[in-house]
């Protein structure tokens, strides 16, 4: 049950609606970042439990992950609002509170993916093996999507756990993420992938890791 907590949770983290910088906050400090350190505390300390239960852990990181694209697409939205008020003075003070909620939203996003990258981190270390696979494709779907996508705030925030994820992941399973991804629609995730992978490369090739 602990596993798929954050799956329940998906109306709290994004509710339907305007979101603004306050609901964003209030879902990143009280819900988010709690079902993170939950799964983090779960994957830490009941590793045969959650071997059985990957499947559920890779769902509620999907359900994070979509509560990170509902926070980027408020943020997108907001951006686009501030700049259409500042091309009229009366709204200034209107601009200020517009830009105060992207702010805060975007704050929402760095904490959030910094969460869920401990999770990642952490799951590689529990040993879930192939379902590393599953949760990198995931994240790199989420980072590649534009406005559709986390957004570069979260994306940075979660580089630490995707390149762990890529550490967990051998040569074949990458391929196998590579060629899922298809030639057309996911030719953007294929080149976010190869990125990735070459970055993760620099960032180790003087720290002794292979």
């Amino acid at each position: 049950r602990m596993a798929a907590a954050p799956s329940s949770l998906a109306a709290t983290l994004a509710p339907t609606g305007s979101l603004d910088g306050a609901t964003c906050h209030a879902a990143c400090v009280s819900v988010f970042v709690p079902a993170c350190d939950l799964l983090t505390q779960v994957l830490r300390t009941r590793k045969e439990e959650m071997r059985r239960s990957a499947a559920l852990i890779v769902a509620s990181c999907a359900a994070l992950l979509d509560a990170l694209r509902a926070w980027h697409e408020a943020s997108v939205a907001l951006r686009r609002k501030g700049d259409d008020e500042k091309q009229n003075e009366k709204k200034r003070r209107l601009t200020n509170a517009t830009d105060d909620s992207w702010e805060s939203i975007a704050s929402a996003c760095r904490r959030g993916g910094a969460a869920l990258a401990c999770v990642y981190e952490e799951a590689c270390s529990s040993g879930l093996n192939r379902y590393c696979a599953h949760l990198l494709a995931d994240a790199v779907t989420c980072v590649c999507g534009g406005d559709a996508g986390v957004g570069p705030f979260a994306a940075a925030s979660l580089k630490p756990g995707m390149f762990a994820l890529i550490d967990a992941c051998g040569d074949r399973e990458l391929g196998q993420i590579h060629f899922s991804f298809g030639s057309q629609a996911g030719g953007a995730r294929r080149v976010a992938l190869a990125a990735l992978i070459e970055e993760h490369k620099r960032a180790h090739k003087y720290d002794g890791k292979v």
